[in-house]
């Protein structure tokens, strides 16, 4: 039987760094996904609880050929759940993170810039996901200044905006859209494109704001 001191480690091990994560969340804003590594415990722990339960019926979590059959057909079963999701949004037109084009739109922004200002994009903020997705897969791997919020960002200073310029990205219903002040302040557009993965899909809407180097003012 699985004792009271090991089922506390693994409690502790297994669901600890994810209520950690939960409790953190209510103070900071954290993405949902960042939690994902922490589930990897919790199939283990299960095990003892059930262990710990039903001692009676510890066959079931033995190892052996049965057990490794039965994870086995979790596994097909959980794997087969996900593409008939994934088929199900792709029939309907629904566009996941997954499917988003993204070095495509990189590629694009990337152009842009250079056509622009003749310099590598080095900085690129705007609404977190976006300007991440842009920024992680852009050919001069800038920094990112997300929300364009110094306090989540503190290399970002004006003497660098003001060096370096920066292309500011968002799309229409984020959580983060650039003030009325800089929308009459610089340069802006919106760029269109299509997810090849989800062809019923419509045209995503990037817009951006383009700050070019030596053109940065608070």
């Amino acid at each position: 039987p699985v004792s009271l001191r090991a089922l506390g480690y693994l409690a502790l091990m297994g669901a600890g760094p994810l209520l950690l994560t939960v409790a953190l969340a209510q103070a900071k804003s954290m993405r949902l996904e960042w939690t994902s590594p922490m589930y990897s415990l919790l199939g283990l722990l299960l095990v003892a609880l059930a262990a710990r339960l039903w001692p009676r019926r510890d066959r079931w979590i033995a190892a052996g050929g049965r057990q490794a059959l039965l994870a086995l057909v979790g596994s097909l079963a959980v794997l087969a759940v996900h593409f008939v999701r994934l088929e199900n949004e792709r029939a309907h037109g629904i566009v996941s993170r997954d499917s988003l084009p993204a070095a495509a739109m990189a590629q694009r922004f990337d152009a842009l810039w250079q056509a622009k200002t003749g310099t590598p994009l080095r900085i690129v903020g705007g609404d977190d996901y976006t300007a991440a997705m842009i920024g992680l897969m852009s050919g001069g791997r800038p920094a990112l200044f997300a929300d364009l919020d110094p306090a989540r960002a503190p290399a970002m200073t004006d003497d660098r905006l003001q060096r370096e310029g920066a292309l500011v990205l968002w799309t229409q219903g984020a959580a983060w859209t650039p003030s009325a002040d800089l929308l009459q302040r610089y340069p802006s557009g919106r760029e269109f494109f299509v997810t090849p993965a989800v062809p019923k899909a419509p045209a995503m809407e990037i817009d951006y704001l383009l700050i070019a180097p030596g053109q940065w003012r608070r």
